[in-house]
This record gives structure tokens, sequence and C-alpha cells, in this order.
């Protein structure tokens, strides 16, 4: 009898050395794998024993969940878990929930150390035993002492066929667009993303089955190229399988077998090209397989027995539902389509469904089941479905929040348990024959959540059904979708076969993405899917396009309107025979541009991108992902891109072509020339500065598949370059008037932002470029360099004020102001096109410079003249040449029959021209009433405030603001608030005012009851102030106007008395007085006050104002408004000293009895009786033209008549 040697080892927590992730274990180590008892409830997953190896050296015992991957918590320290190991009788090893490790035996083994990994369910114990035989292994668990698990492992070799199969398909689909699917969703990169998958399967070199869609492989070469190059290195280093589909996941039996062969060819195409794999094993879009046209239930819209588009396309097998599809048939074989060949692989639902609900263990248990069945060598369970739901993307961060975490927890069981689980690729799987399956007719259907057995949305098919018949957002007959896609095919498949008909297949498959998809079963058809399905349409254009592409129609010049994609209303097209553009009058744009010829005969799509999600509209306007060139973003601040434009087709011939597009004075003409790769563009904006954005694809194609444009950029041009074909678009800003604002860039497009006033042009480069280095081209140096200004200054508007007989002529260009030829410049009164007063010598320009806007004083005669014309339809009648503009370019004849006619608008008469040119000739110095600093604005230079200005007569009030305002990139506002002081209505608290809010509020007893606001450029309007929440404009007695451009840049602004107090024609409250102030405020309501005021501040800070001017207009009290001269008192505010005061004298100051007396520290200003300043006298000062008396000494002036 041998002595036994009993010892005991105790191993700390804190001598635990842990890896950072165990290596597996080969096949003969393997001592057995236990069931998982606790997927059926009986203790938690924590404590459940799952496999035992030993190799001799290391006992690893594994418990897959001590930690639980949902959650990151360590399970089986927080339940108190604890574990007895028996080795052979030889050592018995306990572990405690805190990784404490002892060990006892008699000496035959010896325990040396310990891994304890809870993170990834497995404890390493390392021994020195002298047996060699495989010993019988016990292991047993606790939950707070009680009993919970117990496996008996060997001593018996577990045999060869104890295997189990599986395989993981992840599906990869998305739009042509910006996705958040690669790299994962914003705030959350690092717990969703495909590229959490992708890691995960690299990491542990596990193989996966990847399928991304042909629209999202485009996607991420535009967006994330290192996301495709990662897939290619996956396929090299052996972990990526890629699996192919049809190209745009358009749901396959409702359209024709011409377009599902196409698109399977092109995704597979795609794969060879970008991974380098040739796939075999196919995705059936939405899983729904349904028999040929007349066939089996479901049957509905059924156009293509789908099966042979793959098969003659190379691919052996598809993935499809174990229920329906393979109902009844072992889901754990690949089986065979009955008289097609094609194989069937079955996606196991159970094992997929655990996986998303969080259920590790029941997946788990479901290969160790296929394992302990006995014939788990010929089965294998295969998880597929959308990668977005283990990537935590979109709606499935919610609905499966565990999703992520299970996977990742299973493809590290997979690593670790690799002796037995083995994980495949589709395609060395279908070519095993130990998973062959049963050959049969499956049952036809989608897959169970859309419809299952009843088809595509249940009822069978309803969802296309319901889609087919469903009219059209876009289309101007009311055509149905289905209509639609059958009209844009059938177009198709009779167009020459080149690479612009090309594009109008991609367009068309693309927008038949998930063709007809609802938001749910019952449910409409979802708004994506509508927009998507909306512009169907738009491969019509590229249809007929190629026509052209290829030589076969419109050989030369010309111009002509025409339905181009098939949606009922007309376009306006233009070519030669080297470019086409395609206009649509919502918003004037070039939607297409096409181009062939250059070195290579090249021919193609140059702007447009219709194969990409249109994320913002289903008609035919921008969004984000598309900017059609000549997209007019801002005329004015205002966006017209989305506006509706007028077109006329000036003239067309076999040589050249010109084209005009307008919107109010905005007018854009194009026009073209043979042999010519270019369209020359011309501007006339009127009075507004520009900025428009124009959007390139060059070669759609080639970007389809290379996401590849280069910049060019040189002395005057900027534009984009594919370096595959050579495809270019550039513009070429060259001298023409107009200037690069910025560049841009959206799903396959990249474009550029001009800007310019007036009238401007630039070239359209359209087409091969083969001449380009680096960034520039020397076709383009050239055309830059022979483009200049020749674009002739237009009028826009024209003004008459009887009042100061001045006449107003504004331009859109600069035009010089001592070359204005007076003889060439009429009026006529009834707009039959023959002036009735002709201008001349005698009559004078008032401005000292160069302007857009020419004030010209008429002379005596010609004023009665023109007080004479019975203005029934007055134009301004401009010749040829009347005026030039700063290039030398003479203006057109503008007559009310000839050109751009110009109404002529006569205005009240007033004593000031309200043009908003303050115009000191005007403005005289008394009307001065508040001078502020220049250079005092807390908003900088661009927005001051100079000095307001105050005037009235027997009818108006006249206000001009003189100052200085920002309108780009900030548009910002000013504003004129007048106290009447009348005792009903007006507010001293706007900030809750329905209109021009922006946070005013009033100190000093200070009452608005009238408000003027002007944004930006804007002539602005006039309100009264009901209360503090309602206001109601006043457009009845108001003129008002602004000129940031002019000499004397402001706002003018004329209320009649009977405006401001509704009493009637020049009367007013007897001792009537009025208050005012003005401050800059920012663009849109809720954008306070600030950056400066007048007058400013006495204590207060923006956006309150404390600080105004009071002035009486009745002194008399007779109702009726004195006269600005007689007066006067000025009542200044009673908070601060006056900074000047005015003191007249009427009717004669040149009375020797006439004696004037002011405080010490006044200014004295003398007048005429027109208002012309004739001096000043300042206290204090030596006699002048007015003498002063010995009072001066005492601190006051006395003037009289010399």
């Amino acid at each position: 009898m041998r002595n036994l040697i009993i010892f005991t080892i105790a191993i700390t927590a804190a001598s635990v050395f842990a890896v950072e992730f165990p290596e597996a274990m080969p096949r003969e180590a393997l001592m057995g794998v236990d069931k998982l008892e606790s997927v059926d409830g009986n203790f938690h997953e924590s404590a459940d024993i799952f496999s035992c190896y030993f190799d001799g050296a290391k006992l690893r015992v594994r418990l897959p969940m001590m930690v639980d991957f949902r959650t990151g918590i360590n399970e089986f320290e927080r339940r108190d878990v604890s574990l007895e190991i028996d080795l052979n009788g030889e050592l018995t090893i306990f572990v405690s929930s805190n990784g404490a490790v002892r060990a006892s035996g008699r000496g035959d083994a010896e325990l040396l150390g310990v891994d304890f990994m809870p993170k990834w369910g497995t404890i390493d114990f390392f021994i020195e035993r002298r047996d060699e035989t495989r010993p019988r292994i016990e292991v047993r668990s606790f939950i707070a002492g009680k009993p919970a698990d117990e496996a008996v492992f060997g001593p018996k070799e577990e045999p060869l066929s104890a295997v189990a199969h599986c395989a993981f398909v992840l599906h990869g689909n998305q739009s042509v667009s910006y996705t958040d699917v690669f790299r994962g969703r914003f705030g959350a990169e690092d717990e969703s993303g495909f590229d959490e998958i992708l890691e995960a399967h690299q990491t542990h070199s596990i193989p996966g089955n990847f399928h991304i869609s042909g629209t999202l492989q485009s996607a991420a070469d535009w967006y994330d190229p290192a996301f495709n190059n990662w897939i290619s290195a996956g396929v090299v280093a052996g972990w990526a399988e890629i699996i192919t589909s049809a190209y745009a996941q358009h749901i396959m039996p409702f359209v024709t077998d011409a377009m599902n062969n196409w698109a399977v060819s092109i995704e597979n195409d795609m794969i060879q090209y970008r991974y380098g794999y040739t796939p075999r094993v196919g995705w059936v879009p939405e899983r729904t397989f349904l028999d040929g046209p007349g066939g089996a239930y479901p049957n509905d819209g059924v156009i293509d027995w789908i099966a042979n588009n793959f098969t003659e396309n190379g691919v052996w097998a598809v993935i499809l539902d174990d229920d329906p599809h393979l109902r009844g048939y072992d889901n754990c074989q690949i089986h065979t389509q009955e008289g097609s060949g094609l194989r069937l692989i079955p996606r196991h639902d159970a094992f997929t469904g655990n996986m998303h609900a969080g259920n590790g263990a029941g997946a788990l248990a479901i290969l160790q089941g296929l394992r302990d069945s006995g014939h788990g060598d010929y089965r294998i369970a295969v998880y597929a479905d959308d990668w977005e739901m283990p990537a935590s993307i979109g709606e499935w961060e919610h609905t499966m929040p565990h999703a992520l975490g299970t996977y990742r927890w299973m493809i590290q069981q997979c690593s670790i348990e690799s002796s037995w689980l083995n994980v495949w690729k589709l395609t060395n799987a279908v070519e095993n024959p130990n998973f062959n399956g049963e050959t049969f007719t499956i049952t036809y259907g989608a897959h169970p959540s859309i419809g299952g057995a009843d088809g595509y949305g249940g009822d069978n098919n309803a969802w296309y059904r319901n889609w087919a018949s469903y009219p059209s957002p876009s289309d101007h007959r009311g055509h149905d979708f289905g209509t639609i896609w059958w009209s844009a095919q059938d177009s198709l498949m009779s167009a020459p076969n080149n690479n612009t008909s090309q594009s109008a297949w991609f367009v068309l498959m693309s927008k038949l993405y998930e063709t007809a998809w609802h938001d749910c079963m019952g449910c409409p058809i979802s708004g994506w899917q509508i927009r998507h399905s909306s512009h169907i349409k738009n491969a019509n254009a590229y249809t007929k396009a190629s026509w052209w592409t290829a030589g076969l129609r419109h050989p030369d010049c010309g111009a002509f309107y025409a339905d181009w994609d098939n949606n009922g209303d007309n376009e306006l097209v233009i070519h030669n025979d080297r470019v086409m553009a395609v206009f649509k009058h919502i918003g004037g744009r070039a939607h297409w541009i096409f181009a062939k010829g250059g070195a290579t005969g090249w021919e193609g799509s140059i702007a447009g991108n219709c194969n990409v999600y249109w994320e913002g509209t289903d008609g035919d306007y921008n969004d984000a992902n598309h900017i059609a060139p000549l997209s007019d973003v801002a005329v004015a601040s205002w966006d017209y891109q989305h506006s509706l434009y007028y077109s006329n087709i000036d003239y067309a011939n076999a040589d050249s072509a010109q084209i005009t597009l307008g919107n109010y004075l905005l007018k854009k003409t194009i026009k073209i020339k043979r042999d010519q790769p270019f369209f020359l563009v011309h501007y006339d904006t009127g009075p507004d500065v520009i900025y428009t954005r124009s959007g390139f694809t060059p070669d759609l194609v080639d970007v389809i598949w290379n996401a590849q444009l280069d910049r060019l950029w040189g002395a005057g041009y900027a534009g984009w370059h594919n370096p595959n074909t050579r495809a270019t678009a550039a513009l070429v800003l060259g001298s023409g008037g107009a200037s690069h604002s910025t560049e841009f860039q959206s799903t396959l497009l990249k474009g550029d932002e001009v800007t310019g006033r007036g009238g401007f042009g630039y070239y359209i480069f359209a087409g091969e470029l083969s001449d380009v280095t680096g960034l520039t081209s020397p076709t383009l140096n050239s055309l830059a360099t022979g483009l200049t200004d020749i674009f002739p200054p237009r009028a826009y508007t024209a003004s008459y004020h009887p009042g100061t007989a001045i006449l107003e002529i504004s331009f859109g260009d600069v035009v010089r102001y001592d070359e204005v030829s007076m003889s060439l410049i009429g009026i006529d009164a009834n707009g039959n096109g023959t002036s009735d007063v002709m201008l001349d010598e005698t009559c004078i320009v008032i401005n000292t410079s160069n302007a857009r806007k020419i004030r010209i004083q008429l002379s005596p005669v010609k004023a009665s003249a023109v007080a004479g014309l019975s203005m029934t339809n007055p134009h301004i009648h401009l010749q040829t040449g009347a005026f030039k503009d700063l290039s030398g370019n003479g203006n057109r004849t503008q007559t009310a029959t000839i050109g751009d006619a110009v109404q002529l608008h006569i205005l009240p008469n007033m004593s000031i021209t309200i043009d908003g040119w303050i115009d000191t000739t005007e403005w005289v110095h008394a009307t001065r009433v508040l001078d502020d600093p220049n250079d005092d604005s807390d908003w900088g230079a661009g927005n001051e405030i100079y000095d307001l200005n105050l005037f009235w007569d027997e009818t108006y009030l006249y206000l001009g603001l003189h100052g200085v305002k920002e309108v780009s990139p900030t548009t910002n506002s000013w504003l004129i608030y007048i106290d009447t002081h009348q005792p009903t209505g007006g507010a001293t608290d706007l900030t809750a005012i329905d209109n021009w809010n922006r946070g005013a509020s009033f100190a000093g007893g200070f009452k608005a009851h009238i408000q003027y606001g002007s944004w930006g450029a804007m002539d602005g309007d006039v309100w009264r102030i009901l209360t503090p929440t309602s206001s109601v404009q006043i457009t009845e007695g108001v003129i008002a106007r602004t000129d940031l451009s002019a000499d004397r840049p402001g706002s003018e602004v004329a209320i009649s008395w009977d405006a401001i107090y509704d009493l009637g024609a020049g009367i007013v409250p007897p001792n009537a007085r009025i208050s005012v102030c003005a401050s800059f405020a920012g663009s849109s309501d809720g954008d306070p006050l600030g950056g400066d005021c007048v007058p400013n501040h006495i204590t207060a800070t923006f956006p309150v104002l404390d600080n105004f001017y009071t002035q009486i207009i009745d002194a008399d009290g007779d109702g009726i408004p004195d006269d600005f001269f007689t007066v006067v008192h000025v009542a200044e505010t009673k908070l601060v000293l006056p900074g000047k005061i005015s003191i007249s004298a009427f009717p004669n100051p040149f009375n020797s009895s006439v004696f004037i007396t002011a405080p010490e520290g006044a200014e004295i200003e003398i007048f005429d009786v027109n208002g012309k300043i004739v001096d000043y006298i300042s206290v204090g000062e030596g006699p002048r033209a007015f003498p002063l008396d010995d009072n001066a000494k005492n601190g006051s002036a006395q003037g009289h008549s010399p």
C-alpha cells in the first residue's frame, strides 16, 4: 500500500496572471463539451460549465458567460460563483468568485499557476503531473455556496465526428449617399458600425461572408475608401468571402429578365474589380424568391423567374429562409432548387434570432446540440441578416440593443472553441458534399417579417401592387410608378449601347432600390422609397442623350423644348456637336450636361448624379446630394435654386444657339457655337449680388466605379478632372466679371461656387481634356486668357422725383458718371416705344463718381416738359451707348418695346428724393439731428451708423439713416423706432412682437409706436406697433429705399402724417412731437439689437435702448405741422445735455433788430430760406460775417445783420 501525501497550495487573486485573449487549444486536448443547462433557466448562465481541455500541462475550464457580454458586468464575482475541479483524484482545485485559487492533492500532480480570465470565460491551470494517461476531470460550480452545474470530462477521447459547423453572413446595403454604417453612429463610433464586425473577424481570423451592395461599394469608395481596402485585405488574408447580389437591391421578381441579368452581372464585376474576388454565393434582395410569371402563389406582379439570373452569372447558391422557403427540410443542409441547379443555403432563424436577441447561450447551445447530435459533421448552421443589425445602426440600436455584443462574443467563442467548432466560407461549404441536402421546389415568398409565404408585403405581394399603382409626385400626368419604370426600361432597351446609356442603367436600377418598400406590414410606402421612385424617370434623360452622344440625333447646334425625362413637363435643351445641356425651369438649372468628342472620342455625362439618393425631395429640386450647374443659391440673400424661371429660345441655327432663363430681375443667357466644348454663360443680376453653385460628376459611370475626381485650378478657372477617362468640367472665369467663392462636394459630386453682380459671364467647359498636368491645363489657360468683360450694362429700374426734378436710373454694373450721353435718354409717357421728352446737355449728372445708380438733375425746361406729360404707362427710353460700364461696354437699347423694358416710377411730390442716397444737398446740415462717431460699432467698420437725419414738410415725415451695413457673409439689419407720444398703442418691450422681433426694449420713457426695418440691402418696411405682441404693416403713405452702394449709403423713409396719426392728410395732433432712435440688429427674428445705435447708450446695454432724440412738430398747437425752418424748438432727452442747439429766425434773419442768443459752448448755424447753410458762428470766436456784440464775452452771442 502506497503512502498518500496530502499538500495544499493557495494562489491569491493578486498573483493571477491574465492574458489578452486565450489561444485556442488543439483538438487532441479537448476533454469534452457540456450542454448549456442555463438555457433552460436551471441556474444563472455565469455558473454554466461548457468545455474542458487538457494537454498534459495546461487544464482549461470554460464558463463562457462569466462576464455578461451585454453589460460588461462580472457576474461570476457578483453572484459569488465558485468552482471545484477534481483532476483524476490527483488534485482538487478550488476557485473563488474573486479569482483566488487553492489546491490540494496527494502529490501526483502539482498546480504551478493560473490564468484567470473571466472576460473570456476561461480559466487556465498550469499543472505538473506524473501520470501521462488521459485523466477524468470533474467540474462543479456553486452559486453562493449552493450547487449549480456539474460536468464530467474524459478520460475517453472525443470522437472526430463530435464537431459543429457554422457560417456568418452579413448583408450590407444602402443606397448611394452618405451613411454612418461604415464607422458607426456619431458619438458612438466604438459601439456601432460595420467596422466593429470586421474587426471581430479580423482579430480572431474567423471567416465572415460579407455582402456589400454595389451602391454601398460606391458610397464607401467616395466617403471611406479605406473601408473597401479593408475588405480587400480580408479577402487576401483569408478571413473574408464576398457575397454577390443584384446591384441596387431591387426586388427581382417584379422587373424584367434583362434588368436582373444586368444587376447581377454588374455587381459581380464590381466585386471582382474592387475586392479581387469571384463570388459564387448570392443574396436575394429581401429574400423575396417567387415563382415565374403566372406561376404558383404568390404571383401578383411577378415578371421574371430569377434563378437563372444567378446561375447564368456564375452564382452557385443563394441564401434563403428556413421558413418559409425551405419549410419542411433540414435547415442545416444545403439543398438544390428543382429544375435550376441553384443551391439553397438556409438562413438558420433560431441561430440568427438568438444572437439578435442577446441570447448568446441559446445560439451557442444550437451549435453544441449539432456537435452532440452524431451527425454534426453533415450539418451547418448559418447566421444571416442585415449587417446593420449586429452593427447597431439605425433603428437596430434600440430594437436589438445587445446584438453587437452577442456577435462579438460569438466570434470569440468560435475562436476559443475552434478545436470542434468550424466556421466556413460559404463557397467552400457549397463545395463540401457532406452538407448536401435534398432537391425540391421551394415554398415561394419573402422573408417572414415582410409577408412570408404570402409574398412581398403579404396578401399576394401587396407591397408591390400598392407601389406600382401609386401616382408619382414628380409626374405631371399622374402616371404611377409601375408605368414609369416600365416606360424607362422600354426606352433604354432600344437605346445605343454606349457610356451614356450605361449611365441610364445605373440611374434606373438605383432608383428601383428596395422596390416598393413600406414602413411596415399594413403601413404606407416609406418616404425614402417615394423619393427614390420619384426619380426613376431621370433615367430617361440619359437614355435620350445617348442617341446624341452616339451621333444619331441632333447633329448640329440647336435649342428646343422637350420632355427630356418623360414626366409631362418640358425641359429646355441647348446643344452643339460637342456639348448638350438640359435645363429645368425649377431653378433655371442645367440639370444634365453631356459631352462627346475630344482626343479619344469619349462620351458621357458631365453633370447629373441621378443615381444618388434624393434625401430632401421627391421633385425636381436640388438637395444635399444634388446641386445642378448654375444653381442660383443666393440672389441678394434670397435662394432662387427652387424658384420657377421663365425661359426663351433667343435663336437657334446650325452654327450657334442661345437661350435665356430668368426670374424677376435675374437673367442668364447661355450661348454655344459649333465645335466648341463649352458654353458661354452671361448673367445679368440687376442690382443684386449672386452666388451660383455648379456641381459636376464628370463621367458618372466611371465615378460610380472609381469615385475619383481631381482638382483643376489655374489663373481664371476652377474645375474637376476625371483622371481615368479625362472627362472634365470647369468654370472658366477669365476676366468676365465673376469671381470664385468656394468649392463644395456631395455624394459623387464636386463643384464650385462663383459670385458676381450686374453683368458678368464665364465659360462652362464640358468634355474630354487631354492636356492636364497637375492642377492646370493649357486649354483652360487659353480660354481664361481670352475671356474678357464683353457684357453690356443693363438698366433695371428708374424713378422720377417731381418734387426735386431728379431722374434716377439704376444699373447692375457700375457705369461711368462722366460719359453719359443725355441726348440718348428719354421719357416715354405711355409705353408706346417712342420718347416724349428727350434729355439734353442742360440736364446734369449729380454723381461725382462712377456708380450703379446715376442721378440726373433735369433742367427747369425739361422738368416742366415732363410735368406736362400724362403719365399713363411711363417707361425710360435708352438708346444704345447712352451709358458705358467700366470696361467701355455701352448699354443696349432699352425701350418699352425693344430690349428689357424699364418702367419709370413716378414718385409723389416730396421734398426729399427717397432713394437711399443721403444727399447733403437735400439733407442739409440742420436735418442731421444725431451725429454718431464713425468708429464706435461693436460689429466693426462694416456695420456703422454715421448719422440720423430728420426733416418734414406738410405731407411727410422724412428719416434718413446714414451708414454702412454688412450683407455678406452675414446679413444684418437696422431699425428705426418712433415714439409718437400718443396715449394708445405702442410698447416699451418688443421682446415678443410678431414682426421684426430683435429683442428690443426701451428705458427713459420711450414707447415705440412705429418701427422701420431694413434687412441687408432690402428697402425695408414700416410697421405700426399695436401691442407688445402685435403689429400691422403700414403700406399706404410710405416710401422707403435703401442703397448701400451710394456715395453716402443708407436708408431713407418717408411716412405721411396721415399714416402716422390717421387724422387725415397733413394733420397732426396739437403740439405733436416725436422721438426717434435707431440700432443695428442681427439677420432674423431672435437675433437681438447690437453693434451700434444712435443716439449712443447712456447706461443701458443692448438690446435695451435708453437714449433718443425728441422733436416738436407743432409748436403753435394748431394741428398743422410747422414749417421745418420756422420754429423751432428742440427738446432733447432730459437725460443728457444737448450736443448742439439749432435756432432759427424767420422770415428775415437779416433784419438789424433781430438778435440771436445762445448759451456758452453753442454753435450758431445760419441758413437761407431754402435750407442752404450760409455760415456758422461759435461762441467765443472773433468777428465774422455776422459780428458778435460784447455779450459774447459773458458766455452768449448776439448776432445782427451786417
